[in-house]
């Protein structure tokens, strides 16, 4: 397979006949291509809109992400659904069960069809969406960063695809990102990938020349600290966001906006009754 996307594979690992048959077919009827991994490395590297398991697979897979922070760090990033044949008996991580949904052993082709369709038309939905939201430079910039702090092997040509921009621009958002925290561990490899293996633990920052991408510079500090208070697991008060960076509700408002809509499967709430996200 030559190349695979969030909007046109669907990856399938399973050991019953009758599932591999049913998912190839649909694939062929929905016209997106089915990949079949035979190791742990290709589930988690290949893109797609949906994962479809034997449970025992789900069991080798989060054993092999690691521990409950682990487990819990990988699925704030992760984008695709997992469909899990058979019952996952017992208690799994609570950040994995929005991104499962079980369904019987001795399933129907109908029922499989109704939850890979969904799963579709959901993807190529959130795809349209981001791709008129990465016209704008903050938001396509805080999402490069989202993938970068994610600690995953990126392919620069796919990426900048998927945010439908051209190497030149995708160069300038990435010496942004350095321009702002120099400590980013970001580099790249003889054939053009980026590679992330951790993220920035230090912040820095580096002002740029010119008062509007001063401005552009300034926004996305904020919103990378934001990142990484929420990330980290802690909260957000207005008094405090505004006594320091001296910015207004409605800009905090932007704010959690866009670090919603770049990871929509990570909810973030607001509470009245504490008065904080």
């Amino acid at each position: 397979m030559s190349s695979n996307s969030y909007t046109d594979t669907l990856i399938v690992w399973s050991d019953n006949k009758e599932i591999i048959k049913y998912s190839n077919e649909i694939a062929k009827e929905l016209k997106v291509q089915i990949y079949q991994p035979d190791n742990i490395t290709d589930l988690m590297a290949i893109p797609c809109f949906i994962k479809i398991l034997d449970v025992k697979y789900l069991f080798d897979f989060l054993k092999h992400i690691g521990p409950k922070s682990e487990i819990e760090d990988y699925f704030t990033y992760d984008e695709c659904k997992m469909l899990i044949i058979g019952n996952t008996g017992r208690e799994i991580p609570g950040a994995v069960k929005g991104f499962v949904e079980e369904i019987p052993v001795g399933f129907g082709k109908k029922l499989l069809y109704k939850s890979i369709k969904a799963n579709l038309d959901l993807a190529i939905k959130d795809e349209s969406f981001r791709k008129n939201q990465y016209e704008k430079r903050l938001f396509r910039v805080m999402y490069l960063y989202h993938q970068i702090a994610s600690g995953e092997y990126l392919d620069i040509n796919r990426l900048a695809s998927r945010l439908n921009i051209g190497n030149r621009t995708f160069g300038r958002d990435v010496q942004t990102l350095r321009s702002i925290d120099p400590t980013l561990n970001i580099y790249f490899d003889k054939k053009g990938h980026i590679t992330s293996m951790r993220a920035p633990r230090k912040k820095g920052i580096k002002v740029v020349a010119g008062s509007k991408e001063k401005i552009f510079v300034d926004s996305i500090t904020r919103m990378i600290d934001l990142y990484q208070i929420l990330k980290q697991g802690g909260s957000i008060q207005f008094p405090q966001y505004h006594a320091k960076y001296r910015k207004s509700e409605k800009t905090l408002t932007r704010d959690i906006k866009i670090l919603r809509e770049i990871n929509a499967e990570r909810i973030i709430k607001f509470s009245k009754e504490k008065g904080y996200y």
